[in-house]
């Protein structure tokens, strides 16, 4: 008995205790002063060259005036999130960030951090930034620009689509362009990697797929096995892209061949017959795939005038199959010489007679699907508004249309009514180049592929007037339809759309 009695009021004077230092403590309380972060968003996209800007809005529950020199800020980059990174790189050390962040194209996790230098209490705010490397998806243009060449872009964001000049500049590029531009183009091997290639009057140089740097060895002669050609001499004009990761390039008459297995280039192809007889060829080169996409070619002999195939991986050319509309040995001179998806792969011709101005039109199947080689589909004297005076020329696949170029007119040559109609007149803008892109290396179409791509520019402005349209084309001659246009590049003069 006695000893329940102890025992109630030991509870009684522990519980007045408690209440005690529970009142003290209350009225000893003070309030935290919560930071709030704001100014932040929850993604960011942007190029690999872009700067970066941030400029949190701090605000504190009871301070209405924050001194920041109270606080450690960090800017602190986790990784790609895809590879679940845990390593990280602290970015910067200061309130605001301004800075390019240089990565490579992904998705990465970023932190922002402020600490209460006193307390160690800190506050954090995370977001998502997304790279998109300029050379990673859209369309490198190669441009001339007072007289030299200049390498810009359509870059591809997760939005659509920004224009961003002189990107070897802004990526601290070790190649600076010198020369007249010629072609901006691409080899693309899933083993040895993508290559992209820019060439000029003064060379041409292969650059990082994503940084734009540029080795000693950049030249396109150590692309080369066997016999390297000189680099003071070496200084091709054309360079043909694909299909199936094959690539074709031309220098003074020569063409040389690079395919999947056999990345690097090697003597020329232009060549016929047992005894391997050398002929000077065209700088037309229409490369198609065939039903065992493979990348093969149809090239002309300049000299004889004559339409050779050349396939994949061969020592030289082979003959073309008996015409049935005309002789492959045409002995006319070839004004310009395509391929296109239309009717399920053909290639498109136009030759001139060699003693007057007659220009004639041909068609013939390059097909990818199980169609006849070289069947010819048209053979005939063009009606087509001063087709004598074009510089571009580029076919549609959905009705095989010829468009080409007469200084700011655009033309459009239809075989099938043999007639030619002014699709548009630029005035006193200038055409400097047409173009229909492909699909990828198994003709999976893009948003792009298949569209006509026109390049104009003023003269008056070399830099900055130069416009790339891209346009829907309609049956029957229809008008075309305008899909984008964009401006700010110099003067275009080859595209490469990068996948």
């Amino acid at each position: 008995m006695k000893t329940k009695i102890y025992v109630f009021f030991t509870g009684l004077m522990l519980f007045a205790v408690l209440q005690s230092c529970k009142k003290k403590d209350a009225e000893n309380l003070v309030p935290v002063n919560e930071i709030s972060i704001s100014g932040i968003e929850n993604k960011y996209t942007l190029l690999s060259t872009d700067v970066l800007e941030i400029a949190p809005k701090l605000s504190a529950s009871i301070q209405t005036d924050l001194d920041n020199s109270n606080y450690d800020f960090y800017w602190i980059n986790m990784g790609v999130t895809s590879l679940n990174s845990t390593s990280q790189d602290t970015l910067a050390r200061t309130k605001d960030l301004s800075t390019v962040l240089g990565l490579k194209t992904g998705q990465y996790k970023l932190f922002f951090r402020m600490v209460d230098k006193k307390t160690g209490v800190f506050y954090a705010k995370s977001f998502l930034v997304n790279i998109s490397s300029a050379l990673s998806r859209g369309f490198l243009l190669l441009s001339e620009v007072n007289g030299g060449s200049r390498l810009d872009m359509l870059a591809k964001t997760s939005t659509g689509y920004n224009v961003v000049t002189d990107v070897l500049a802004k990526s601290a590029s070790s190649l600076v362009l010198t020369g007249k531009p010629y072609f901006v183009s691409s080899i693309v091997n899933p083993f040895y990697g993508d290559q992209t290639f820019i060439g000029t009057s003064d060379g041409t140089n292969l650059v990082a797929e994503e940084t734009f740097a540029a080795a000693p060895s950049s030249n396109i002669v150590y692309q080369f096995k066997g016999t390297i050609p000189s680099v003071a001499t070496f200084k091709p004009t054309m360079f043909y892209q694909g299909p199936q990761y094959g690539a074709y390039l031309y220098n003074e008459h020569d063409i040389y061949a690079t395919f999947l297995m056999a990345a690097p280039f090697s003597t020329p192809i232009n060549n016929i017959g047992t005894g391997n007889v050398k002929f000077p060829a065209s700088p037309f080169i229409a490369n198609y795939m065939s039903t065992g996409y493979e990348s093969n070619a149809i090239i002309f002999d300049e000299q004889g005038q004559t339409f050779y195939n050349y396939k994949a991986e061969s020592l030289g050319a082979s003959a073309m199959p008996t015409g049935n509309l005309f002789d492959f040995n045409v002995k006319k001179k070839l004004v310009y010489m395509g391929f296109s998806l239309y009717n399920s792969g053909e290639v498109s011709a136009i030759l001139k007679d060699n003693d007057k101005s007659v220009y004639h039109f041909a068609r013939f199947a390059a097909p990818y699907k199980n169609i006849a080689f070289g069947y010819q589909y048209t053979y005939q004297v063009m009606n087509a508004t001063d087709i004598d005076k074009a510089t571009h020329f580029a076919v549609t696949p959905q009705q095989g249309y010829l468009f080409y170029a007469v200084e700011g007119k655009l033309y459009e040559y239809d075989f099938a009514s043999n007639s030619a109609k002014l699709m548009k007149d630029y005035g006193s803008r200038k055409i400097s180049m047409l173009k229909v892109n492909l699909p990828d290396a198994y003709w999976i179409p893009e948003e792009y592929s298949n569209l006509l791509m026109i390049a104009t520019y003023d003269e008056g402005n070399m830099s900055t007037s130069g416009k790339i349209e891209f346009f829907k084309t309609a049956p029957v001659q229809g008008d075309l339809e305008l899909y984008s246009s964009y401006t700010g590049m110099g003067k275009v003069v080859s595209a490469l759309q990068k996948y």
